[in-house]
């Protein structure tokens, strides 16, 4: 019971940040993605319905998703740019169809 307790905080918690920088970016009435990762959110499906239901409560535009490639990839597609290079839109494609 208490780690629902937690698991629900850290719900509103996050609810309340993500509205928070919808606003201040003005993206309330914008289509805006909202991609949740952590084991938490993986692991605990009830809580990502939460979520849904509270943000879409708060912005019918915010789409809600798990993150589905594990977040090292993006520090590696960050560090290959760096480097001067680029990923084909294949890959790209290929990348956007992963999921672990």
């Amino acid at each position: 019971m208490i780690a629902i307790k937690i698991g629900e905080k850290i719900v509103e918690e996050t609810v309340r940040d993500i509205y928070a920088l919808m606003k201040k970016l003005d993206l309330i009435k914008e289509d805006t993605p909202i991609v949740l990762g952590g084991s938490l959110y993986k692991g605990a499906p009830g809580l990502l319905n939460i979520y849904l239901q509270r943000l879409i409560f708060l912005s019918l535009k915010a789409k809600v998703s798990l993150l589905k490639v594990p977040p090292a990839l993006g520090a590696s597609i960050i560090a290959w740019e760096a480097s001067g290079y680029s990923l084909s839109e294949d890959k790209w494609e290929e990348l956007s169809n992963f999921n672990c």
